[in-house]
């Protein structure tokens, strides 16, 4: 990665073990998809919600592309558990970045068996 990891936390006390966290599932991002360039991470706790849910926002960039997830209290799962909202952010940037991966790569095969043609 060129940039740093950055991480930001709005509202929540600042923790070493949450940024160990992000900084190994950001690792595992990069073992698989290895032109990311930056990674930004906003982690916020809304202090007006009843269900008390960690909000995250997750921002990938890669050359030529930019990518966000944002997992908000009354999406699909528990995110009153850090772990879990950071999970769940995760994993839906991995599928995006999947995408993106099997587009470029059906794309390179495409030109590959045109040019041996």
């Amino acid at each position: 990665m060129q940039v740093p990891i950055e991480v930001t936390f709005s509202k929540i006390d600042k923790s070493d073990a949450v940024e160990d966290l992000i900084r190994t599932k950001v690792k595992k991002l990069e073992n698989a998809y290895h032109d990311i360039t930056s990674c930004h991470v906003y982690l916020d706790k809304p202090h007006k919600r009843k269900d008390k849910s960690y909000e995250v926002r997750l921002e990938v960039r890669v050359p030529g592309a930019d990518f966000a997830v944002s997992n908000n209290p009354g999406d699909s799962g528990n995110h009153a558990d850090i772990n879990v909202a950071l999970r769940d952010s995760f994993k839906a940037m991995g599928k995006q970045l999947a995408t993106r991966k099997h587009k470029f790569e059906s794309r390179r095969q495409t030109a590959l068996g045109s040019s041996e043609e």
